[in-house]
């Protein structure tokens, strides 16, 4: 399964900083972990909010994964992701934003974007 283009995509302090993913879209095997990497450069603390959503369905909600407020907020998550996605909470100090989607399924397939602070 092809993952991508991930698209990041930073709040309204855009010109401090940049958020950066990868240059080529993820390949995984169906029940494989993968690891959507993201990040905001310069490293800065991304401890506020961090949002994932899918960008290729026309779902009203598209979110994968929403951390809001210092807590994962996942009650408008899609239920097929629902406790499958996580952040790498003691990395968001240091500007970390990357997803980790555990067990692919097929429907995971497509384009992400995440957005912060």
């Amino acid at each position: 399964m092809m993952f991508g283009p991930i698209d990041p995509h930073s709040g309204p302090s855009s010109d401090n900083f940049k958020v950066v993913g990868p240059a080529a879209p993820l390949v995984a095997e169906a029940g494989e972990d993968l690891v959507l990497p993201c990040s905001v450069k310069p490293s800065i603390s991304v401890d506020m909010t961090v949002e994932w959503v899918r960008t290729d369905l026309s779902e009203s909600s598209s979110v994968v994964h929403l951390y809001k407020d210092h807590k994962d907020t996942n009650d408008k998550q899609m239920k097929s992701y629902r406790g499958r996605t996580a952040l790498f909470k003691e990395e968001l100090q240091k500007g970390n934003t990357s997803l980790k989607i555990s067990a692919v399924q097929p429907s995971d397939q497509g384009a992400y974007q995440s957005s912060c602070c």
